[in-house]
C-alpha cells in the first residue's frame, strides 16, 4: 500500500485526487505547510503532493521546507497555473510538476506510483553506490543516460526506454541518435557535438520519433561526469502541446475580444486603462490609442468618473465581481445606460493586478422593457374590455382552472373528470361539438397550438360565437394545456357583413357599365372588369400582367407623369387625365382616366384604382360644336372668347390636381399670311395643346397636362415656327406659368401680356435656335 500526503487547502481537489488514484494509494490531506510538517514528524509517507500556492508558504519555499523535513521522500508539485514558480519548485527539490485539472488523466496516477518507487530506492542504503545510483535513476520520472566523450550511449534508465518506445538493444552504443525526428537530426547532431566540444553543461530541445509513429518533444540537459557525460531527458510533449494550445487560445481570445461588439477594457490598480478593444470607442467616443493610459474621469464627466472609481475600489476590496448599471454621457449629447460587469484580474500567483470591465449598452433594452410594461398594462386593460377568459387544463387530473370571465361566457368555472370539460361540452352547439371534442382529444397527446371557433348556446343565454385558442405542451414528461376564450360574436357578425359587402362590391366591380381596373405600383394590370375589356376590345387574359401604357397612344403616355408621382407620394388623393387609347382593332378612343391610390399600411401607393370613361363621342361633338359655335374665320383656330374658356378650365384643373400648365402669347407685325402662322404654331405643339388666334397679329398657345417645357425652349420652338411661316414679320413671345397656387386665368393672361410687352421685338428671319 502506497501512502501519499496531499498538501492543499481545496477539499474538492482532494476528492478529485483520491478518485484519480487506485485502491493501492492512501491519501491524507493537510491544508498548509505547517500542518504537513507536523504530519511528517509523526509519520513517513511514500509520496508528497504539494500545491505551490498555500496560505502560509508559496512556490519554492513550501517545496524546500518539505524536502528538508523528508529528504528521502519523492515530492510532486501541483498548481492551477504554469508560471515562474514551476522551475523554481523543481530546482528546490520537486521531482515532477502537474497542472491541476489533469488529475483524471493516467499520467498523474503513473507519476505517483513512479515517485513511490523512487522513494523506495532512496531509502535502500545497503546497495553499493553504483547500484544505488542506478536504482535511483530507474525510479526517476525522467529519462537518464550516460555516454562516453564521443557521444556513444553506454547506459540508459527504464524511463528513457519507455519515453522512446525502444529497448536497450536499439539504443546502447549510440543508436539513440537514430531515434531523433528526421528533420531535426542534422541540427541536433551538430549542436550535440558543439556542446561536447565545449565540455560544459548544455541544454538541447529535440524531437524523437517512436516506432509507433508518435512524436515526443524532449529537453536534454547534460554535463560531464568522469570520463563521459550524464544526460537527463525530460518529456516536454504535454507541456509544449499545452503551450501551443495556450498560444492558440490566447490568439482566439484576442480575436474574440477584438471582434466583440461589447466594450471590453482592463484597468491597473491606479485606475488607468491598460487595454481596450475597438468597441470601447463607443463608450468614450475616442479611438483606442486615446483611451489607453487615461482614467475614467479624464474620459467621461467628473461625476461619472467618481462613480466608476468607487465601483472599481469595491471590486478590488472585495476581490469579487459585480454588475452595475451606469448612466454615461455620450459625445453626441445623449446619455446611454451601460450594464457593466467588473471583476478582479489576478496574475499567475493569484495576486490582484487590476480590474476588468465588460459593458453592454442597454439603453434600447430599458426603453423596450418600459414599452413592454406599458403594452402589458394595455393588454390587461384590453382583456378586460374585450372580455377574454384565461384557463388551464390538466389532462392527468381532469381539473380545469379558469378566470371568472369564463363562467360569464360559457356558464362554468371549473371541471373534474377526463375528456372535454363538461361545462364547455354543454355550452357548445351540437353542430360544432364533435369537431371541437375531436380536436381537444388530439391536443391531449399531441403538443401544439390549436385555434377553433365554435357556436355557443349556454342554457338560458343568447347564442354567441366563441374563439377558443389553446396551447398543448409537454413539461417534465406531462402534457399541460393553457388557453383563452373570447366572445367574438360581434366580430363574427361584422365578418359576415363584410363578406357580404365584399361580394356586392365584387359584383358591382365586375358588372359596372363604367370601366374599373386595378394596377400595381409598376403600372401593370392586376384586375379589370368587363367594361374595360369591351372598351379596349381585348379579353381579360390579354390585359392582366401587361403594362397599362401598352394600350395608350405613345404621345399621351407621359401626360400624367407629374401627377402620378404626386399621387404616389401622397401629395394628392385623386387626379383625372384624358388620353388616347388604342383598341385591338387599331381604333383610337379618347378616354378620361380617374386615378386614385390604394395603400395598405404604407405611405406610398401599393396599387392604383383606375376608372375609365369613353369620351370619344362627346369630344367629337364638342369639336364640332366648337367649330360651329366659335372660331377665328381667317385661320379656323379658336378665337379669344373660346380660348378664355379653355384657359379658365385649365386654371381649375391646376388648382384641383396640382399639375401646372404654361401659357404663351405670340405677337407679329407685318405678317403677310396669318393662316400659315396658325398652321405652323398648331404643328409645333402637341395635339392636346390649345392654339388660338386672339386677334390680328396675336396668337395664344396653352400647354396643359404634363409638366410644361421650360419657357426658353417653348419660346424658341414658337419663334422657329413663326420664322418658317412669316420670315419678314417682326415678332415677340411672352410666357406665363399657370401653377397650383390659385392663380386665376385673368392673372395668368396679364402676366403673359406683360412678358410679351417686355420682350424684344425681332424679325422672324433673324431668329436662330440657341446652341445645344
Amino acid at each position: 500500500m502506497i501512502t501519499a500526503l496531499l498538501v492543499d487547502d481545496d477539499d474538492v481537489y482532494a476528492r478529485l485526487v483520491q478518485l484519480a488514484l487506485d485502491s493501492t494509494v492512501t491519501v491524507r490531506t493537510q491544508p498548509d505547510v505547517a500542518s504537513a510538517l507536523r504530519a511528517l514528524a509523526d509519520e513517513r509517507f511514500d509520496v508528497i503532493v504539494c500545491d505551490l500556492h498555500l496560505s502560509d508558504a508559496a512556490g519554492p519555499d513550501a517545496i524546500a521546507a518539505l524536502v528538508a523535513a523528508a529528504p528521502d521522500t519523492a515530492l510532486l508539485a501541483i498548481s492551477g497555473v504554469d508560471g515562474p514558480d514551476v522551475p523554481a519548485a523543481l530546482a528546490a527539490g520537486a521531482s515532477e510538476f502537474h497542472l491541476k485539472g489533469d488529475e483524471l488523466e493516467s499520467g498523474f496516477a503513473a507519476s505517483v506510483h513512479r515517485a513511490a518507487r523512487w522513494t523506495v530506492a532512496l531509502r535502500t542504503p545497503s546497495a553499493p553506490a553504483a547500484d544505488a545510483w542506478e536504482a535511483l535513476a530507474n525510479a526517476a520520472p525522467v529519462g537518464m543516460f550516460r555516454c562516453d566523450a564521443a557521444g556513444r550511449l553506454r547506459w540508459a534508465n527504464a524511463r528513457l526506454y519507455e519515453l522512446l518506445g525502444r529497448d536497450g538493444t536499439g539504443l546502447v552504443g549510440g543508436g539513440w541518435l537514430d531515434a531523433l525526428y528526421p528533420s531535426d537530426r542534422g541540427e541536433a547532431v551538430g549542436r550535440w557535438r558543439d556542446a561536447l566540444a565545449l565540455e560544459r553543461p548544455f541544454t538541447l530541445d529535440l524531437r524523437f520519433r517512436r516506432p509507433d509513429g508518435r512524436v515526443v518533444d524532449a529537453r536534454l540537459e547534460g554535463g560531464p561526469l568522469g570520463d563521459g557525460w550524464a544526460v537527463v531527458v525530460v518529456d516536454e510533449t504535454a507541456r509544449r502541446a499545452a503551450e501551443r494550445q495556450l498560444a492558440a487560445s490566447r490568439a482566439q481570445l484576442d480575436a474574440f475580444i477584438g471582434a466583440s461588439a461589447s466594450p471590453i477594457f482592463l484597468k491597473d490598480l491606479a485606475g488607468r486603462l491598460v487595454l481596450a478593444n475597438p468597441a470601447s470607442e463607443e463608450v468614450f467616443g475616442r479611438p483606442v490609442q486615446d483611451i489607453v493610459g487615461q482614467k475614467a474621469a479624464e474620459l467621461v464627466s467628473p461625476e461619472c468618473g467618481v462613480q466608476v472609481d468607487d465601483l472599481d475600489r469595491q471590486v478590488l476590496a472585495q476581490d469579487a465581481a459585480r454588475q452595475d448599471e451606469i448612466l454615461v454621457p455620450h459625445v453626441d449629447g445623449t446619455s446611454h445606460t451601460w450594464l457593466s460587469v467588473r471583476f478582479p484580474v489576478h496574475d499567475s500567483d493569484g495576486i490582484v493586478t487590476g480590474v476588468g470591465v465588460v459593458s453592454t449598452d442597454i439603453s434600447a433594452r430599458l426603453a423596450l422593457e418600459q414599452e413592454v410594461e406599458r403594452q402589458h398594462r394595455l393588454l390587461e386593460q384590453a382583456q378586460d374590455v374585450a372580455r377574454i377568459a384565461v384557463w388551464s387544463f390538466d389532462p392527468a387530473t381532469g381539473i380545469l382552472d379558469s378566470s371568472a370571465e369564463l363562467a360569464a361566457l360559457c356558464g362554468f368555472a371549473g371541471h373534474e373528470g377526463p375528456g372535454l370539460p363538461e361545462g364547455l361540452r354543454a355550452a357548445v352547439s351540437a353542430e360544432d361539438l364533435e369537431r371541437v371534442r375531436a380536436v381537444f382529444e388530439h391536443s391531449r397527446t399531441h403538443p401544439g397550438d390549436y385555434d377553433e371557433r365554435v357556436r355557443c348556446a349556454p342554457e338560458g343565454g343568447e347564442p354567441r360565437m366563441l374563439h377558443l385558442w389553446w396551447r398543448s405542451e409537454r413539461r417534465h414528461g406531462r402534457i399541460s394545456i393553457v388557453g383563452t376564450t373570447q366572445d367574438v360574436t360581434q366580430e363574427h357578425e361584422r365578418e359576415q357583413a363584410l363578406h357580404a359587402a365584399q361580394e356586392r362590391l365584387r359584383l358591382a366591380f365586375e358588372t359596372a357599365p363604367v370601366g374599373f381596373a386595378i394596377a400595381d405600383a409598376q403600372g401593370r394590370w392586376c384586375q379589370v372588369n368587363g367594361a374595360v375589356c369591351a372598351l379596349l376590345g381585348r379579353r381579360a387574359g390579354q390585359l392582366l400582367g401587361t403594362q397599362v401604357d401598352a394600350v395608350i397612344h405613345p404621345e399621351d403616355r407621359d401626360l400624367d407623369a407629374g401627377r402620378l408621382a404626386m399621387l404616389t407620394r401622397g401629395e394628392v388623393g385623386v387626379y383625372e387625365v384624358e388620353k388616347r387609347c388604342l383598341r385591338a382593332d387599331g381604333t383610337v378612343l379618347r378616354v378620361v382616366f380617374s386615378v386614385s391610390a390604394v395603400r395598405f399600411g404604407s405611405e406610398r401607393a401599393d396599387h392604383l384604382l383606375i376608372q375609365m370613361l369613353d369620351v370619344t363621342a362627346r369630344r367629337d361633338l364638342e369639336e364640332r360644336v366648337r367649330a360651329e359655335a366659335a372660331g377665328d374665320p381667317l385661320t379656323g383656330l379658336p378665337d379669344r372668347r373660346l380660348f378664355e374658356v379653355d384657359l379658365v378650365r385649365a386654371a381649375a384643373r391646376c388648382r384641383r390636381s396640382g399639375e401646372p400648365a404654361t401659357l404663351a402669347l405670340v405677337g407679329l407685325t407685318d405678317a403677310q399670311d396669318e393662316q400659315a402662322v396658325g398652321r405652323m404654331l398648331r404643328a409645333a405643339v402637341r395635339e392636346t395643346d390649345v392654339v388660338a388666334r386672339l386677334g390680328p397679329g396675336r396668337f395664344a398657345v396653352l400647354l396643359p397636362g404634363a409638366a410644361p417645357e421650360s419657357a426658353a425652349a417653348l419660346e424658341e420652338k414658337l419663334l422657329a415656327a413663326c420664322r418658317t411661316a412669316a420670315p419678314e414679320a417682326d415678332l415677340a413671345v411672352g410666357t406665363a406659368r399657370l401653377g397650383a397656387g390659385g392663380d386665376d386665368a385673368q392673372a395668368t393672361m396679364r402676366a403673359a401680356e406683360d412678358a410679351l410687352a417686355a420682350g424684344t421685338v425681332l424679325r422672324a428671319s433673324d431668329v436662330r435656335p440657341r446652341p445645344a
